[in-house]
């Protein structure tokens, strides 16, 4: 990095505000990025999933995240994706173009929540 660019990177995250350096080639360069790192030309990274339409209910239900639960004030709570939930909250995930959503009923320390479907859109 060229000392100018590590000035204007200081003062940049010392205001709190949010860019993007060009590269020497010219293409924009995330300053998070690691000393060194090049993306890659092709955008293999991920897989596009075609939209089925098909009610998977099963396979949805993999996609929600529990990251953890907790009592507090005798209460339950469970953190999923980046939510905190209680019982009787609903989850919603859209999963091959369908958004399903759970009604949470139950949750129990450490790590167990019960999730019931409720409806698909």
């Amino acid at each position: 990095m060229r000392r100018c660019e590590g000035i204007l990177m200081s003062a940049v995250l010392a205001c709190g505000c949010c860019f993007v350096l060009p590269s020497a080639s010219g293409a924009a360069r995330d300053p998070f990025w690691p000393v060194g790192y090049r993306p890659s030309a092709t955008n293999d990274d991920f897989e596009v999933e075609e939209s089925s339409g098909a009610v998977d209910w099963a396979r949805a239900r993999k996609s929600i995240q529990v990251l953890g639960v907790s009592v507090s004030g005798g209460k339950p709570s469970a953190i999923v994706g980046d939510d905190i939930k209680h019982v009787g909250e609903t989850v919603s995930v859209v999963c091959s173009g369908v958004r399903y959503t759970w009604v949470i009923e139950k949750i129990v320390p450490p790590s167990y929540v019960k999730f019931r479907p409720l409806a698909t859109e």
